[in-house]
């Protein structure tokens, strides 16, 4: 099995994930245009710096993607940028299939608002640590 951008090591994580599935989409962005169209997805895990999901195409480690996400907390898809951290496959079979870790980054006010609600759901949906 080819690992691309695989980490080895000590948790880097800054906010516990939770195992929650969110239907998403994704394309990836290059420069100050988006390349291609949208994809389908399904989140894995999530926390509030990133998430994981998989797709049927490799990523560079940096990259920068664009996603939508639903959650039941909003009417409203999220959007979010996203640069991926590690991509690796997990399939040698005909189809292949890529695990894809990212963590949002901020670059406009409405990625910021996106975050501010996704937090405010993984609060209620997270049990609390004590």
């Amino acid at each position: 099995m080819t690992m691309i951008g695989y980490h080895e090591g000590p948790e880097r994580r800054k906010f516990p994930r939770t195992k929650k599935q969110f239907i998403i989409r994704y394309r990836l962005f290059k420069g100050a245009e988006f390349e291609g169209g949208w994809s389908p997805a399904t989140t894995q895990d999530i926390s509030e710096e990133g998430c994981y999901f998989t797709a049927t195409a490799p990523f560079e480690n940096n990259a920068h993607i664009e996603i939508l996400m639903k959650i039941p907390a909003s009417r409203e898809d999220l959007r979010f940028i996203a640069e991926v951290q590690r991509c690796n496959r997990l399939s040698d079979k005909a189809m292949e299939v890529y695990g894809v870790g990212v963590q949002f980054v901020r670059l406009a006010s409405s990625d910021n608002f996106s975050l501010v609600i996704l937090k405010t759901y993984l609060d209620k949906i997270m049990p609390v640590k004590g």
